[in-house]
């Protein structure tokens, strides 16, 4: 069965997501339209490096160990760094959040098990901002253009992490993002993992469900 909505995201989960939506490359437009990338230098995208790790901690509602690793990790290099102050502050702001649950919430509590649908989604993340980290170091002269299928694909994942179960948002990423992916990213070094693992999201869905999405289509 496929739930018509998405779990509403706890206050620990609202942090991780407000910082995704400010940190992912903002992208506009379609290939008929051309594409318009907000990010489009290293200066500009290094903050894809606050986003490390952040896949897992999307999964529990409550602190865990996860975001303890994150914000010593990740987190607290980052702002050690000689980064902009518009940047930092964003992570900032993650951070001082983060700290005030703990201290709320006291005792810090045991890393979940992540369902079947939030361990595939954890891969995809964790491989895809990381292959675009390590293009934000490249010459500020190359296109990120041509990082548009990656930059598409985990544009509105974090969403679809904090809920274990298979949502209509999921059936809309299969749809649009990662049929994009799938269709458009051959030349992406990381193309068959990820296809793999689309795959693997796309098998999880009843027969009848997988049977209407454009995907299987492309995997004949």
């Amino acid at each position: 069965m496929i739930d018509s909505f998405g779990l509403k995201p706890s206050n620990k989960q609202e942090l991780y997501l407000g910082l995704c939506v400010f940190s992912l490359p903002g992208i506009r437009g379609n290939e008929s339209r051309g594409i318009k990338i907000r990010y489009s230098n290293r200066s500009e995208m290094d903050i894809l490096a606050a986003l490390k790790d952040v896949g897992i901690c999307l999964v529990d509602r409550y602190v865990t160990q996860a975001d303890i690793s994150w914000l010593a990790n990740v987190a607290e290099p980052y702002l050690q760094s000689e980064r902009t102050e518009y940047r930092l502050s964003r992570v900032r702001d993650c951070v001082t959040g983060l700290n005030e649950l703990i201290e709320a919430q006291g005792e810090i509590g045991r890393l979940s098990k992540p369902a079947e649908k939030q361990s595939i989604y954890i891969k995809i993340w964790d491989i895809v901002n990381h292959s675009l980290a390590i293009y934000s170091q490249q010459p500020i002269w190359r296109s990120w253009k041509s990082r548009y299928p990656e930059a598409q694909l985990i544009h509105n994942l974090p969403p679809l992490l904090v809920d274990p179960r298979l949502t209509k948002l999921d059936l809309h990423w299969l749809d649009s993002q990662a049929y994009q992916f799938v269709r458009d990213g051959k030349y992406i070094q990381s193309y068959s993992d990820v296809l793999s693992l689309i795959y693997c999201i796309l098998d999880l869905l009843p027969e009848d469900v997988r049977r209407d999405r454009k995907l299987t289509t492309l995997r004949l």
